[in-house]
C-alpha cells in the first residue's frame, strides 16, 4: 500500500508541475472565477476539493451532489449553446475533452473566456489523473493527493475481496428511450465497471455498445444484468427489462437477476466509482445466495 500511495503521490505532483506550467503558474481564488463545470465526473471532483464556490453553471450530465441540482444547466457536453454558456458570464469553463460542438468551443473562446479541456476518465487510472489535474488547476494539490489515495486504498481492499470470490458472468445493458437495449462490448466504461466488480463481462467479445438479437442474448447466458436505474425505468422496470426478446431465457432472466444504479454513478467514472464497484460486487453475492 504504500508503494501505491507513493505512486499516487508522483503522478499528482507530474499532472500538477504540467498543468501549472501550462497556466503560467497561477490559480484563480474563488472569489475571482464564475466557472462552468461540462462534464458529472467533474463536477462531482470539483465539489470533492471543496471547490464549488465558483461553479456557476453545469451540464446536464453533472447530478451529483445534490446541490449541484439547482445550478443553470448548459446543455450536454458534445451539444452545448455558445449563447447559453455565456449567458451566465462565467470566465473559465473546465470541460471534458470530448466537449462540442466545436463551433460553440470557438464562439466562445472568442469572447476571451478561458476554455480548459481535462481528458475523459475510461478507467481508474483516468480518474486518478483527473482529480491530479484538477487538483493543480484549482490549487488543491494536497486535498487531491488524499481524495486519490482514499480511493485507491477502497480499490486495493476490493480488489482483496474479488480474488476471494468467483467471478459471476454479468452484462452490462443500457437503454435509451424506444430504442433497442444496447450491450456493453469491450473497451466501453460498461465493461471497466464489471471488471472493477468483479465480474466477467460476457459481452467482451465485441468493441463498443451495440444491439444484440434475441438468439445472442440468450447464447452469452448472462448470470446478472447490469443497467441504470434511468434505463431500468424507461423500460418499465426490471420485470420489463426481463421480458426483452432474450432476456427471459437467460439464467438472469430466470432468476430475476437486476442490478440497477444512477447512470453517473454506474458510469461516470469519478471519485465514487469504486462505491459503485462495490455495490455491484455486493449485489452479485447476495443475489447468488
Amino acid at each position: 500500500m504504500f508503494l501505491k500511495t507513493r505512486m499516487v503521490s508522483a503522478l499528482a505532483a507530474c499532472v500538477c508541475a504540467a498543468v501549472l506550467s501550462a497556466c503560467g503558474g497561477q490559480t484563480e481564488t474563488a472569489d475571482e472565477t464564475r466557472r462552468v463545470v461540462i462534464g458529472g465526473a467533474l463536477t462531482e471532483t470539483l465539489y470533492a476539493l471543496n471547490q464549488d464556490d465558483g461553479i456557476v453553471a453545469v451540464d446536464i450530465t453533472s447530478t451529483y451532489p445534490e446541490d449541484v441540482t439547482d445550478l443553470p444547466k448548459v446543455g450536454y457536453p458534445r451539444a452545448i449553446s455558445a449563447e447559453g454558456v455565456l449567458g451566465v458570464k462565467p470566465t473559465e469553463i473546465i470541460a471534458i475533452d470530448d466537449i462540442g460542438p466545436q463551433a460553440a468551443v470557438k464562439q466562445i473562446e472568442a469572447t476571451g473566456v478561458k476554455v480548459i479541456t481535462v481528458s475523459k476518465p475510461e478507467d481508474m487510472r483516468g480518474v486518478y489523473t483527473m482529480i491530479s489535474t484538477l487538483g493543480a488547476l484549482t490549487g488543491t494539490e494536497k486535498k487531491a493527493t488524499d481524495l486519490a489515495n482514499a480511493i485507491w486504498e477502497a480499490e486495493e481492499d476490493l480488489s482483496q475481496r474479488i480474488a476471494q470470490t468467483q467471478k459471476p458472468k454479468a452484462l452490462l445493458v443500457l437503454v435509451h428511450g424506444k430504442g433497442p437495449p444496447m450491450v456493453a462490448g469491450r473497451g466501453t466504461a460498461g465493461d471497466g465497471i464489471l471488471a472493477l466488480s468483479g465480474a466477467e463481462n460476457v459481452a467482451a467479445g465485441f468493441e463498443g455498445y451495440k444491439p444484440l438479437t434475441p438468439e445472442a442474448v440468450v447464447e452469452l447466458a448472462p448470470e446478472v444484468i447490469v443497467t441504470s436505474t434511468e434505463g431500468l425505468d424507461q423500460h418499465g422496470g426490471s420485470s420489463g427489462l426481463l421480458s426483452a426478446p432474450g432476456f427471459s431465457e437467460t439464467p438472469a432472466g430466470k432468476a430475476g437477476r437486476v442490478v440497477a444504479l444512477d447512470p453517473l454513478l454506474l458510469l461516470g467514472f469519478g471519485p465514487r466509482t469504486v462505491e459503485a464497484a462495490n455495490i455491484l460486487f455486493e449485489a452479485y453475492h447476495q443475489s447468488a445466495e
